[in-house]
């Protein structure tokens, strides 16, 4: 296995990063000042991937893998920023699917960028000399920046950084049943959020709805039980802001029995898509929430055997269940 650094140029994501150098794992984007334009794209921003690899082609297809993981973190923590600064999510203007198209040899130029985006100095030697590759014409979906605020806080949050973590290990795959259910999981809501932030009408609905189950509904369904509908309900009653408010978690639990209801009257072809986007934002709103909580209380919710269980404890009102929060009415 070699070391390669994978320079991916024409990285459109989830805004443009308006003079900000990100870092999540092995993946750092950087904006791409304007005599490289020429060489790195037109987008203005750029991405420097380390990877380990046996091939060249391996190292491309891994190095697409982890930008693509670190686009979904971007995201999640994008609608972060907007919700706590005030603003909503942010909806645009859709850009192009990721693609890789070819791949060229580092420059001086293109060298004296990635050094500076990583942090190194030009005259460090290369621990990858002769595996750095330039790859052409890559980008993914783009959303509008929020101007102003710091994506770098949202970013370093340690309920992102367990994201990054989980997605780096590509859905579970390691530790016991109920880590792998968790992390897979959470993985799943992430790229539901992202897939629905980067739709239109009626798809951005449906994919947040369905964020929104990946996250609540059992492994194994028990529809007369477990009713899908309810089930994502109590989910977002109890990982709300206000989930503390008795009141407040059955206002939030018959809110989403409604928005569940104009998901499958959509699903069936019951009522096409005029007038669904005043609901998305509320939906994304929701599965965001969600997921932070799962995050931030992921050792309560491992304790108490994942998700599912630990929804069910908290609705009886088990104290492992509810943490150092104020112990929820019964």
């Amino acid at each position: 296995m070699d070391r390669y650094t994978i320079v991916i140029e024409n990285v459109q994501h989830v805004g443009m990063l308006v003079g900000e150098t990100v870092r999540m794992g092995n993946v750092t984007i950087a904006p791409v000042p304007l005599h490289l334009i020429d060489y790195l794209g037109s987008s203005g921003t750029a991405a420097v991937v380390e990877v380990m690899a046996g091939t060249d082609q391996e190292a491309r297809g891994l190095a697409a893998l982890l930008l693509d993981e670190a686009i979904t973190v971007l995201t999640f923590a994008l609608c972060r920023q907007a919700l706590v600064e005030g603003q909503g999510c942010p909806f645009g203007d859709l850009g192009m699917v990721m693609g890789i198209s070819g791949q060229t040899d580092e420059c001086s130029a293109v060298r004296a960028w990635r050094r500076q985006a990583q942090s190194l100095t030009l005259d460090s030697p290369d621990d990858d000399s002769g595996r750095v590759l330039v790859i052409q014409s890559a980008s993914v979906r783009a959303l509008p920046r929020l101007e102003g605020g710091n994506l770098a806080r949202f970013l370093s949050e340690p309920a992102t950084q367990t994201l990054v973590q989980i997605m780096n290990k590509h859905f579970g795959g390691h530790g016991d049943r109920v880590q792998n259910e968790y992390a897979e999981s959470i993985a799943f809501a992430a790229t539901c959020l992202r897939h629905s932030m980067e739709s239109e009408p009626p798809h951005d609905l449906l994919d947040a709805v369905a964020g929104l189950e990946a996250l609540f509904t059992p492994r194994k369904k028990d529809p007369m039980f477990y009713p899908i509908a309810a089930m994502v309900g109590y989910g977002v009653a109890y990982t709300c802001p206000d989930r503390n408010d008795p009141s407040v978690r059955l206002a939030t639990w018959k809110e989403v029995k409604g928005l569940y209801g104009t998901r499958s009257r959509l699903v069936h072809g019951d009522r096409l898509a005029n007038g669904v986007p005043t609901g998305v934002s509320r939906v994304e709103r929701m599965l965001v929430e969600s997921i932070e909580f799962c995050l931030s209380h992921g050792r309560m919710i491992l304790a108490c055997q994942g998700i599912p269980n630990w929804l069910d404890m908290a609705r009886f009102g088990f104290p492992e269940a509810v943490g150092t929060q104020a112990k929820l009415a019964r």
